[in-house]
């Protein structure tokens, strides 16, 4: 075993996976919402495609499902004005995201929704049933559902034996370091998955030892920094679609003050998600039990960087990044296209002076700094000969 490995992987690292790269989302926003969405009771949003006619069922049993699709259209087509079309989909969740801010808005946003909905459809404006999502707007609900449509593009729908035969390139290549630091851009759960089907252990800050989370007895990972407990280190520097926020507050009853604090945990199904209660983390008592957002927490958008340096997670993620990559290892980088400033940043410094041998598996981009020892390679089964 040689010493340490760095890796940075973007996108075009879950291809392989059956998973979108970042203009197959952008073609899955840019067209018509009706008839595509689907509401769970839960308040999680879906698409209808890949869905059996049960859950299809279950997801149109309210009236959100059909009037939101409006509403995201409309959003699409004020984002496409004064532009050629639609650009890609994190300048979208930009515009979405600044304009939410802007009084007003999502006002002119509704009115239009709402003359379409009731010309498009047999639905009348006096129902009572239908017609919620306009006479009482809720202008970040546009941003959570998006979250939500992610988080179900991100879904992995290989088999074992599919993934094994893909990555085992991959895998065999890691394993011939004694450490390992897995610095990924994506939301997915492939690593997770990769790892437990080859029995790996790893750490990726969470740990359920000294949690102030729990489920009935059970103690839930939250973040904690902890990043030394494995010989792999995953390091999800834009979130995960398993990562939640667990917003602090001073309960009263049914009376929530909130303090301004606020954590994050990882829930391992509905019930953990939902009903997960925070304790006090010297009596282990519970301190409170309401917690309003279950929407899950990766970033995208063109300002990464503000949020990250912003956020107490996402700033030690990203200070291990800063500290880890110019570190003189071997480096490698797995389908990243070279476009988050943040990122690159760290690396036009380092590859400038010493660094490490680096190899960049990419079909499309060629590494754009300069190194003194570059390998370029086309094909995951090329590592094995590194």
């Amino acid at each position: 075993m040689t010493d340490s490995l760095n890796i940075i992987v973007g996108a075009g690292f879950s291809y392989s996976a059956g998973l979108p790269l970042g203009n197959d989302v952008k073609n899955k926003f840019d067209m018509s919402f009706k008839d595509r969405l689907l509401k769970a009771s839960s308040s999680e949003w879906f698409w209808t495609e890949g869905k059996d006619e049960a859950f299809i069922s279950n997801g149109r049993a309210g009236s959100d499902w059909l009037e939101y699709p409006f509403i995201l259209e409309e959003i699409v087509n004020d984002y496409k004005k004064g532009q050629d079309g639609f650009i890609d989909y994190e300048d979208f969740y930009q515009y979405l995201k600044d304009n939410t801010r802007v009084e007003g808005w999502y006002d002119k946003i509704i009115e239009i929704a709402k003359q379409r909905f009731y010309k498009e459809t047999s639905v009348k404006e006096d129902s009572e049933y239908y017609g919620f999502a306009f006479r009482n707007p809720e202008r970040y609900r546009p941003g959570e559902i998006i979250n939500y449509l992610i988080a179900d593009l991100l879904t992995i729908k290989k088999s074992d034996k599919e993934l094994i035969e893909a990555y085992d390139p991959f895998i065999k290549h890691i394993q011939k370091y004694k450490s390992v630091y897995i610095f990924s851009l994506n939301h997915d759960m492939l690593f997770e998955r990769l790892f437990k089907i080859y029995g790996l252990t790893y750490c990726d800050g969470f740990t359920s030892t000294g949690s102030i989370f729990k489920y009935q007895n059970k103690f839930l990972p939250n973040f904690q920094n902890e990043f030394s407990s494995a010989r792999i280190k995953l390091i999800k520097l834009h979130g995960s679609i398993d990562m939640y926020l667990f917003e602090h507050g001073d309960e009263n009853g049914a009376t929530l003050t909130r303090t301004g604090e606020y954590s994050y945990f990882k829930p391992g199904g509905y019930h953990e998600k939902h009903y997960a209660v925070r304790i006090d983390p010297e009596t282990k008592q519970q301190v409170q039990k309401m917690n309003f957002d279950i929407i899950p927490k990766f970033i995208t958008g063109k300002n990464k960087k503000a949020f990250i340096e912003s956020d107490y997670m996402y700033s030690e993620m990203y200070k291990l990044y800063k500290e880890q990559i110019p570190s003189g290892n071997d480096l490698l980088i797995v389908g990243y296209s070279f476009r988050d400033v943040h990122m690159d940043e760290i690396l036009k410094t380092f590859t400038k002076t010493t660094g490490p041998n680096l190899v960049n598996l990419n079909h499309g981009d060629l590494f754009p700094y300069s190194a003194p020892q570059v390998s370029e390679i086309k094909n995951i089964s090329e590592l094995l000969r590194k």
